[in-house]
């Protein structure tokens, strides 16, 4: 305040009252003086203003960062109390499975761990590769539609297969084969030919029983009137991964309890 002070009283210099003096005291230098002194009023008036709310602003948002620091600290602790307690659960239900002795109860869980795909599965089966035609490009019939890959896995799961992936996403009873534009998505995932499908099972009967199949005819007219690749083979073991948990987790169905 005291540079205020100090700029308010010498505005003007020496040497500018010398000059004015020389030039005579008008009504334009008594003018001039005030409209100084006005500017300067108004600017000091505007720097004690901003400073004041400056002061009076800062209280306010020291209260709310450390508001918002009380907030973080409160959800971080939120955030650790539910890891802990699923880490407690976890604990819970890899005991009990170890305590398990129940043989046929065990083996009742694996293998509906298979059936629903939550767990990663290996055996024997067939591995079969299908494939555009050459000239699909400009005759769209030479194409595999997602009807294509239905059908196909259709009839492996007719013939006997216990596990389907088609390009290493592994089929269960939630997944969908659809079609996105010219690309085929699998678990709404989008796959480029050749499609690779594997399925787990008998390895003695699931290709022969898939070719006798409708599904099996129509790949086979597919391949000869088409030009759409079908290359079948056995193979000893197979490995298929789980399926994603969205596949595998139901939202409304519920078994039904009979009365004992």
């Amino acid at each position: 305040m005291e540079l205020l002070q100090n700029l308010v009283e010498h505005s003007m210099d020496d040497d500018y009252y010398a000059v004015a003096g020389r030039q005579g005291g008008g009504r334009s230098t008594t003018a001039s003086q005030v409209a100084v002194m006005t500017v300067l009023a108004l600017f000091a008036t505007l720097v004690v203003v901003a400073a004041v709310q400056t002061r009076i602003a800062l209280p306010a948002s020291q209260n709310e960062r450390a508001a918002l620091i009380v907030q973080v600290n409160e959800e971080k602790d939120i955030v650790s109390e539910r890891q802990a307690a699923l880490a407690t659960l976890q604990r819970d239900v890899a005991a009990l499975q170890e305590t398990t002795t129940d043989a046929t109860l065990s083996g009742v869980i694996e293998q509906q761990q298979v059936v629903a795909g939550s767990v990663p599965v290996a055996g024997p089966g067939v591995r079969i590769i299908v494939d555009n035609a050459g000239d699909a490009d400009r005759d769209s019939r030479g194409r595999v539609l997602d009807s294509d890959l239905q059908l196909l896995v259709n009839g492996l799961w007719f013939s006997g297969a216990e596990a389907v992936a088609i390009n290493e996403h592994r089929l269960t009873s939630l997944s969908s084969i659809r079609s996105a534009g010219e690309a085929i998505t699998v678990n709404y995932r989008s796959l480029t030919p050749p499609y690779a499908v594997t399925a787990v099972g008998d390895p003695r009967t699931l290709q022969a029983r898939f070719l006798e199949t409708p599904a099996g005819l129509t790949w086979a007219n597919l391949e000869a009137n088409f030009g759409l690749r079908f290359d079948a083979d056995v193979r000893p073991d197979l490995q298929l991964p789980a399926a994603a948990e969205s596949r595998t987790v139901v939202r409304y169905a519920a078994p039904v309890r009979t009365a004992s």
